[in-house]
């Protein structure tokens, strides 16, 4: 009898020593899904964060590149937006190359990808003239050397359809 007592005895202590260990799981899981929870947090504040961050910078970009074409300029100054930019691209994009082509001295390269555009920022400047830039052109120096992403910009004139001038930098 005393045997079967010890077995009962031992058996409640494996039986405790199991309920604890099932126990202290339950609570580690428990403490895993808050931390989990905390860092999906942080990790959504951060990406809102970031997009905050983003349109701030593409809103003072806008700003300087707008009080900087109006000092430039003597006039206020847009700059344009998607829809803006790709109404008159098509005409950029048919008479602008070979003007930015003449003022290249020696050997040059246009390297935008499949989907790229040649231009792709553009300013509107009022009174029908549409300022589009770029800097996807590879140009050679008078020594041979290669000079990747020139910028190029290509001021029209929408309603005559025809170049008003042409930098290159």
């Amino acid at each position: 009898m005393l045997e079967q007592i010890n077995s009962w005895s031992r058996r409640r202590k494996i039986l405790a020593g199991v309920g604890v260990f099932i126990l202290a799981m339950f609570i580690l899981g428990l403490i895993a899904e808050a931390l989990e929870s905390e860092e999906s947090k942080q990790a959504r504040l951060a990406v809102t964060a970031t997009a905050e961050a983003q349109r701030a910078i593409a809103a003072a970009t806008a700003e300087v590149v707008n009080a900087e074409a109006t000092r430039v300029a003597g006039m206020p100054i847009t700059v344009c937006d998607t829809d803006c930019r790709n109404k008159f691209l098509p005409t950029a994009n048919a008479i602008c190359p070979r003007h930015i082509e003449r003022l290249l001295k020696y050997d040059y390269e246009w390297t935008p990808g499949i989907f790229e555009m040649k231009f792709d920022r553009a300013i509107d400047l009022g009174g029908g003239l549409v300022l589009y830039f770029g800097d996807k052109l590879r140009a050679q120096n008078g020594f041979g050397a290669w000079q990747n992403n020139v910028g190029y910009a290509c001021s029209i004139d929408v309603n005559a359809k025809e170049v008003f001038d042409v930098s290159i930098r």
